[in-house]
């Protein structure tokens, strides 16, 4: 029945699970139904995140690893940084970590696309979005919703695209768990998690919220991101609709910030 517990991910998990696999490692009638070397693994991986009380004493894990295969990493690597403990060394050689150099990094991308617009510029137009300020449990549960339905910089999966991330950076939306959290801090986390087909590229849309990202000054002078017109025509011929004017409104902000 213990093979029950084996699909908990949880950091405490892979270590509750190693413990019953060291007190039962002397039977030969009890075994545990899961792979020792891939709970270890898993298990220094999420080592900083295992409560004390259920973190592996130093003894148990030169036990478990002995029941291991330390050839593969990162239970290789653990190997010498154990060997390095128990036998005082001053030093330990560690092999570099491998790096996808061709997988995107959302951090790596520059983009000017809002600075360097044109007249002939088309960006596709977002619908607006307005909150009341929300707080405490009540903003948990918003974001657990929100998490839950997914989002995209269109907002198509849950109206939760451009407005609401831009509405976050600037300011301009309060969603607070703690009363000093920042909402800028929040959105910055929130446009990481998008789907990497909407910031692998160039956009203007992208631009802005990479920009207020890493320019958080600059959020004071950017423009409300609202509808304010009685009726809601579609766009007017001419560029000269409240979208264009926005777009028009923030590549200014953003170009006339001091440096």
């Amino acid at each position: 029945q213990l093979a029950f517990l084996g699909d908990d991910t949880h950091p405490n998990a892979f270590a509750c699970r190693l413990k019953f696999s060291h007190a039962t490692s002397a039977s030969s009638t009890m075994s545990c139904g899961w792979n020792v070397t891939h709970e270890m693994s898993q298990y220094v991986l999420k080592r900083a995140h295992v409560s004390a009380f259920c973190r592996l004493t130093l003894q148990e894990e030169i036990e478990l690893l002995a029941m291991c295969d330390t050839k593969q990493e990162p239970l290789a690597e653990y190997c010498q940084y154990i060997k390095a403990l128990t036998t005082k060394l001053a030093t330990i050689a560690l092999a570099a970590p491998k790096f996808n150099a061709a997988a995107p990094v959302f951090d790596r991308i520059i983009d000017k696309s809002i600075i360097n617009i044109t007249p002939k510029t088309n960006t596709p137009k977002m619908d607006t979005i307005q909150l009341p300020p929300i707080a405490g449990a009540e903003a948990i549960n918003y974001f657990n919703d929100v998490l839950k339905k997914g989002f995209d910089l269109k907002g198509a999966k849950s109206k939760m695209g451009f407005s609401f991330l831009y509405g976050l950076l600037t300011s301009y939306l309060s969603l607070r768990v703690l009363s000093d959290d920042n909402s800028h801090n929040t959105g910055s986390i929130l446009t990481r998690m998008l789907p990497p087909d909407d910031w692998v590229g160039q956009s203007e849309l992208m631009s802005i919220l990479r920009i207020l990202i890493w320019n958080p000054s600059v959020a004071p002078n950017m423009p409300k991101l609202e509808d304010n017109r009685k009726f809601k025509l579609p766009t007017i011929p001419g560029g000269k609709d409240w979208w264009t004017k926005f777009i028009k409104e923030c590549n200014t902000a953003i170009t006339q910030a001091p440096t």
